[in-house]
């Protein structure tokens, strides 16, 4: 007998990252029976849901946007957090007292430094035996960072350098509005000015 697909809730769905999650579950094979069985919710805030975000599209099919207060209810299995650092500390811990076997993905910086709370880095250091039930993401560039490193440092590199510019995308939807705007400025004015 197939075991049941567990029930995935991406919180902060209809912020950027939370629509970039959706995205790239939709160019997924993987994710397909998730979406197509119904095992995938939204959550957003209060004020979303009340302004009329219901469902958000991925695949051709329409998930549900949940509250936070009915996604609890839901006792997801997988909890993907994408609404910054008080969403994740009001209610990550939540979320596993509803279900102690669900498994919290942070990817605010929460959790990050905390002792108790190792960092995971993809494919480095991740066991699905562990104990802890919050797995916190590093930071984008911390991500690619350790694992390019990682084989150099098994080879005996002592020392590197390295120049990183942080993603516009840190300031949310706002954030990337401003920097196309921007842009759109910048190039206008070369073109006028342009002989």
């Amino acid at each position: 007998m197939n075991k049941p697909l567990p029930l995935i809730a991406i919180i902060g769905v209809t912020g950027l990252v939370g629509r970039t999650i959706t995205q790239i579950m939709g160019e997924q094979s993987f994710f397909n029976p998730f979406i197509l069985q119904g095992k995938v919710i939204g959550v957003a805030s209060d004020a979303s849901v009340q302004a009329g975000e219901k469902k958000v599209k991925i695949l051709e099919s329409q998930i549900p946007i949940f509250t936070m207060e009915a996604a609890l209810k839901c006792k997801p299995d997988i909890i993907i957090m994408s609404a910054g650092e008080e969403i994740s500390k009001q209610y990550a811990k939540q979320f596993l007292e509803v279900n102690p076997d669900a498994w919290v993905i942070d990817n605010s910086s929460q959790w990050r430094m905390d002792s108790d709370i190792p960092l995971t880095i993809p494919h480095l250091n991740w066991s699905p035996n562990k104990k802890d039930r919050i797995i916190p993401v590093p930071n984008c560039v911390a991500i690619m960072l350790a694992t390019a490193m990682y084989p150099l440092l098994k080879l005996g590199l002592r020392q590197a350098t390295a120049t990183v510019l942080q993603s516009v995308s840190g300031a949310g939807l706002p954030g990337t509005i401003a920097f196309e705007e921007e842009m759109k400025s910048i190039s206008s004015k070369r073109y006028e000015n342009s002989p």
